[in-house]
């Protein structure tokens, strides 16, 4: 075989060793925007209380049930933290190594066929390295490979293709978990006050599809799987500032059928089953359209009627509301959500969405600047744009992660999105909701996250009725 023939014949094998090496990478960077499926650990994770019913429609439904003949222990009075400050860790913490769009051997680098090859060494061989072993070919199968991709070889002139960047997806796939179905809420609530603790889920006030201002109070028994009615709300409200501290619900301020803003704070206690009024301390000043986060023994809320930046604490321990540094971006109707500290305390709170108004209409600007708290040093700091623009949405804390549902978007259309938010990763897309909701609660507790109440969609017109929201929707991992 002459030195033209043994050359050629040794840089086929390297191209086609070159080809087949960089089909790998470009296969695998599909992976990292591919779902994650659940390994069977995952499945092991998921917690068994909810047995057969956890993706089940048929829980039954009793109206009308005394809230006080629940068999439900977890109704009795704890000093606890709320249990959604994230004990229960994701069975899937969703995290995906970042792909490298590298390619071991460039392709368009070699760039050659076989003809290009034999015509460019009719030539002389005048440019072969002294240090090959004197036919003209290069020493060994690296040898040529290495030639071939420093476009030794290329006397065609053709340029070298420029690496285009590839949009991988998020930079970490969100938990994967399973929709079911729970008991239907008894009656259609929006704007309620929403909360979650020792098994149990309580809706307090809110309006009815005609806006009118409720006193009703619903409880809802997870082990049990039922609804039961409590003693009603004191006060008629929709719109407060509500969360739970110290086991305990607060709802504080809030409005009135006829649109009267209160500074009204009542609680009530689950182990007696009653509300207490005055004289708890009131809010300084009448305030609602916020929304509201229990940290510890401590009840925070943000925001507030006409997009107010306005933040306040309320230590029941000490009965004083506390004005606290105050957003950069006002906003009604956001959400907050408390992620804990590694020691499970302190931590940050985290702000999304909300409007410029109290009765954004279609059109109005909304917000969406992220915003963080310390609440160890007491200042805010922006953590960029949220893929999303939405008032009247509902955020839960599982797994170290805040997860946002639903929401009303800028055009007045109610949202079926779900997102995760990261403190490092940021944004992930999640699984879509199976009802749009707004105005609504997303309320964790170790068996998953729940959304209830809310709208499903918006009034066609002014004076419309809303349409309220039944379904009760479970997520679990």
């Amino acid at each position: 075989m002459n030195t033209h023939a043994r050359y050629l014949s040794r840089l086929s094998l390297a191209v086609g060793s070159a080809v087949a090496l960089n089909s790998f990478p470009s296969g695998c960077a599909d992976s990292a925007t591919a779902p994650l499926a659940l390994t069977d650990a995952d499945e092991a994770d998921v917690d068994p209380s909810g047995g057969d019913d956890a993706g089940s429609s048929e829980l039954p439904d009793v109206d009308g049930v005394d809230a006080t003949a629940l068999p439900d222990a977890s109704l009795q009075d704890t000093d606890g933290a709320d249990s959604a400050s994230g004990d229960v860790d994701a069975a899937d913490d969703g995290t995906v190594d970042d792909v490298a769009a590298t390619d071991s051997v460039g392709t368009d680098s070699v760039g050659t066929d076989s003809d290009d090859v034999e015509s460019d060494m009719q030539g002389s061989t005048d440019g072969v390295d002294a240090s090959d072993s004197g036919d003209g070919a290069p020493d060994t199968l690296e040898d040529a490979v290495s030639d071939a991709s420093d476009g030794d070889l290329d006397d065609a002139g053709e340029p070298e293709d420029v690496d285009t960047p590839v949009d991988v997806g998020p930079l970490y796939d969100a938990p994967l978990g399973i929709w079911s179905v729970a008991a239907s809420l008894l009656d259609g609530r929006e704007r309620a006050a929403f909360g979650a603790h020792g098994g149990a889920l309580w809706v307090a006030g809110g309006s009815d599809s005609l806006g009118a201002a409720k006193q009703d109070f619903y409880v809802y028994s997870v082990s049990g799987g039922v609804w039961g009615v409590g003693k009603p709300l004191p006060t008629a409200r929709h719109s407060a500032l509500a969360a739970v501290a110290s086991g305990r619900l607060y709802v504080a301020g809030g409005r009135e059928t006829l649109g009267t803003t209160l500074q009204l704070v009542e609680r009530y206690n689950p182990g007696d089953q009653t509300w207490v009024s005055p004289p708890l301390p009131q809010l300084p000043t009448a305030a609602c359209c916020g929304a509201s986060a229990g940290v510890g023994k401590a009840l925070w809320t943000v925001g507030g009627d006409s997009g107010a930046p306005l933040v306040r604490s309320f230590e029941p321990a000490d009965g004083v509301w506390s004005t606290e540094a105050p957003m950069a971006h006002g906003r009604s109707y956001p959400a907050v959500a408390h992620l804990p500290g590694l020691d499970g305390f302190g931590g940050e709170l985290v702000v999304f969405g909300g409007a410029s108004t109290s009765t954004p209409v279609s059109g109005d600007p909304l917000v969406t600047i992220v915003e963080r708290y310390s609440l160890e040093t007491g200042v805010w700091t922006e953590a960029g744009d949220a893929p999303f623009a939405r008032y009247g949405l509902a955020a839960a804390t599982w797994g170290g992660r805040i997860w946002i549902f639903g929401g009303t978007d800028e055009s007045g259309l109610v949202r079926d999105t779900a997102w995760v938010w990261d403190p490092v990763l940021g944004f992930a897309a999640g699984q879509t909701i199976p009802r749009p909701r707004s105005f609504h609660g997303a309320l964790a507790t170790v068996e998953g996250i729940w959304l209830v109440g809310g709208r499903y969609a918006t009034p066609s017109s002014a004076g419309a009725n809303a349409a309220l929201e039944l379904q009760v929707d479970r997520l679990t991992f």
